[in-house]
């Protein structure tokens, strides 16, 4: 019992240490354990990684198969060129058919419009002339601009001498634009008595001016003379046809008079057949 005594210490201390192997080989396995688990893993991702591979240079393979089967193609640099244009001419022409592009032209052409009919309105001594004139295309009139009344339309610019001068005023300034900017819009305007509301309403004119006044005379003679410079402007893209009962004496006036439609001579001839009556071979 002393013996043993002696060398319990001894042998517990063994058994300690013993156990502190025992449990460091227990740690042991449980890291390689782990580490086995990884590795497995990894050898799983590594196989779906090759798996995918080889799909992947088969459907290559296939692909190349399909596209070496196929004949050659053209060269299409040049119809890459015209796709190009034709987005670039789309681009550009969505750009011309905007909203806001179109209002900006209307409004420039308004304003461009409207100074040279204020030019000519204060050379026809019309009334409302000193203001700023334009012509709004939404509407189809023109309008004055005043101080005192704000936007005068034309049909409230009084007497008839104001309404043909400024309907006047106004088919010439659009016939000019339409001729300088080559537009579609047929290239005459025809006029029939523009000097009328000059003229007393209780008389049957016939030839001449004489029943007018020096003034009333002026402003016919000028009327005239504004519509031939307007022609003259744009010659000779435009043309002006009037049918008239004043035969002024001026040179320039009598030497655009085509036919006088006096002394029995008509427009419409009386020898025509009337309605109901057979025609003439």
């Amino acid at each position: 019992m002393e013996s043993v005594a002696k060398i319990e210490p001894q042998v517990e201390h063994a058994i300690g240490q013993l156990e502190k192997q025992l449990e460091d080989v227990h740690q042991a396995l449980l890291r390689n354990r782990a580490q086995l688990d990884a590795v497995r893993a990894a050898d799983a991702k590594l196989a779906d990684a090759q798996t995918e591979s080889n799909n992947k240079s088969r459907v290559l393979g296939r692909v190349g198969l399909y596209v070496e089967s196929m004949p050659d193609l053209p060269d299409t640099t040049e119809l890459e060129k015209q796709a190009e244009t034709l987005r670039s001419e789309v681009a550009h022409l969505e750009e011309e058919l905007s909203d806001e592009h179109v209002q900006e032209r209307l409004t420039s052409i308004s304003v461009r419009l409207g100074k040279r009919m204020t030019t000519w309105a204060e050379r026809l001594a019309l009334e409302f002339s000193e203001s700023p004139l334009r012509f709004d295309p939404k509407r189809l009139t023109v309008i004055a601009d005043t101080e005192e009344d704000g936007a005068v339309p034309l049909d409230r610019m009084g007497s008839g001498k104001n309404w043909v001068g400024y309907h006047l005023i106004a088919h010439l300034a659009l016939h000019q634009w339409f001729v300088q900017h080559s537009r579609p819009v047929p290239n005459f305007l025809f006029l029939d008595q523009p000097s009328q509301v000059y003229f007393p309403p209780d008389k049957d004119i016939e030839d001449s001016t004489a029943l007018l006044g020096d003034d009333e005379r002026l402003a016919v003679s000028e009327m005239f003379s504004l519509i031939f410079d307007a022609v003259k402007e744009v010659a000779p893209g435009f043309q002006v046809v009037v049918t008239e009962h004043a035969d002024l004496t001026e040179d320039w006036y009598a030497e655009a008079v085509v036919e006088k439609w006096r002394g029995g001579a008509k427009l419409v001839p009386a020898d025509w057949p009337r309605e109901g009556e057979g025609a003439q071979e």
